[in-house]
């Protein structure tokens, strides 16, 4: 179900954008998006074998709580429309284990139960195929940085 609403979310909102600013990008000035929906097609197997990869995670983690190391990780995305910073962002928060908190001009706060979860967001596995889903390049997150002190957060 939630993968559904994330397709229905990006299908729409691209659409947006699209009228918005005929070039594809939400934003004036930035890398012109151009959405491709079979390359979102391709991204849902992929997703759900992350999801369930992060659910046998956690569910180890539920057995060995001892293993819980909270953190927060802030990144900028090259990513410029709203319609893939939204897939984006729902995409970690459906990958059990992370959550994204906020969004701002490209900027992601994400809590992960563990600096594992966070790690694999610095490698940009998820990123880089929703860059390929909106046309652009693949490149990981940049400015990364993880804190277990919510005060260092500049979100």
């Amino acid at each position: 179900m939630g993968l559904f609403a994330v397709a229905l979310v990006v299908t729409m909102t691209s659409h947006v954008a699209e009228s918005h600013h005929p070039e594809g990008s939400a934003l004036p000035g930035t890398h012109p998006e151009q959405f491709r929906p079979f390359r979102l097609l391709m991204y849902f197997p992929w997703l759900l074998l992350q999801i369930v990869k992060a659910n046998l995670e956690v569910a180890y983690l539920v057995l060995h709580p001892g293993h819980l190391n909270p953190v927060l990780v802030e990144f900028r995305t090259t990513l410029h429309s709203e319609a893939s910073q939204v897939l984006l962002a729902h995409s970690i928060t459906l990958t059990p284990g992370t959550i994204t908190i906020d969004v701002h001009d490209g900027r992601y706060l994400v809590h992960a139960i563990t600096p594992e979860s966070a790690e694999s967001l610095f490698q940009g596995h998820m990123q880089q195929r929703v860059q390929q889903i909106f046309g652009l390049d693949p490149e990981p997150p940049t400015e990364f940085t993880i804190t277990r002190d919510p005060h260092e957060v500049h979100v």
